[in-house]
């Protein structure tokens, strides 16, 4: 039994995820950020970091304020709208915010922040295999979409990577950034059934981003997912599986990853909100 004992953790969490694609995660692509790096190696995590850590970012910032204290949004980008109800458009537990890159007084581009679990609504989602926060971030996307003319990001964590990454197997977006994503999405949600076709080469349009060891890791590679750059920090150690789940501690790390790579607009960003990175991740590996 106890060699049987990780495996039906493991079950357990992908059953409760309700899993539906048909592709795999792009796991050894060569990085496009860092021609000569392969991914997961250490100069491509922080070329890759440097692409997304803005987007890690708005994800915390999807949960309430006080979840996320002395975070500011990335400069030049201010929040829109937000839905933090118990039920926004209509779905048990669905909350998100919209936010605004803004260059010379013009909305540049629209990011959908989607919030992870984090009440009874979200966990009759993961738990039951509702979709209706599913349907509704398509709804959401495609109202904040508009007539097209003004790109759109998707991002969030766990339960909101899930919708993020649910967005992008429907839609074309400009960029998703999922974190620590859960495997819930469906092709049947898309329009006429049928996922997107999966990007013909490697690219930086959609990204998956994740803490080496945290508590959804094995549902990821058990379970099938959206083709896609999936990238693992490391900066998490000495901690449990569901401590390393945490959004504030891995946007936290990909600053400091991209930190690391040379981004100047990273460590302005750190040096500018530091109460903040030394809160959320105060030593980190590496």
């Amino acid at each position: 039994m106890s060699r049987l004992k990780p495996l039906l953790i493991a079950l357990f969490l992908l059953g409760t995820t309700g899993c539906a694609s048909l592709w795999n995660p792009r796991e050894t692509s060569s990085c496009p950020a860092a021609p000569r790096e392969t991914l997961n190696t250490p100069g491509c995590v922080k070329a890759m970091a440097a692409l997304g850590y803005e987007y890690g970012v708005l994800a915390a910032l999807a949960y309430e304020p006080q979840a996320s204290p002395d975070l500011a949004p990335p400069a030049g980008v201010v929040e829109a709208e937000s839905c933090t109800e118990i039920a926004c458009d209509g779905a048990k537990g669905y909350q998100y915010r919209v936010f605004h890159r803004v260059r010379d007084g013009q909305v540049a581009e629209k990011i959908i922040a989607f919030r992870g679990t984090d009440g009874r609504g979200d966990w009759s989602t993961n738990l039951f295999g509702r979709k209706d926060q599913n349907r509704a971030a398509l709804a959401t996307f495609l109202r904040v979409r508009g007539d097209g003319t003004i790109p759109v990001s998707v991002t969030g964590d766990s339960l909101g990577g899930a919708l993020a990454i649910q967005v992008s197997m429907c839609h074309p977006v400009h960029l998703r950034v999922a974190l620590d994503a859960s495997p819930r999405f469906y092709k049947s949600l898309c329009p006429g059934g049928r996922a997107l076709p999966p990007p013909a080469d490697a690219d930086t349009k959609l990204l998956l981003f994740s803490e080496t060891g945290e508590i959804l890791s094995p549902t990821r590679w058990l379970g099938r997912n959206p083709d896609q750059l999936a990238t693992r920090v490391d900066c998490i150690v000495g901690e449990n599986t569901i401590s390393q789940h945490d959004v504030r501690r891995l946007a936290a790390c990909m600053i400091h990853r991209a930190v690391e790579g040379g981004s100047e607009d990273a460590r302005r960003y750190r040096d500018a909100n530091r109460r903040a990175f030394d809160r959320y991740l105060p030593d980190p590996q590496g």
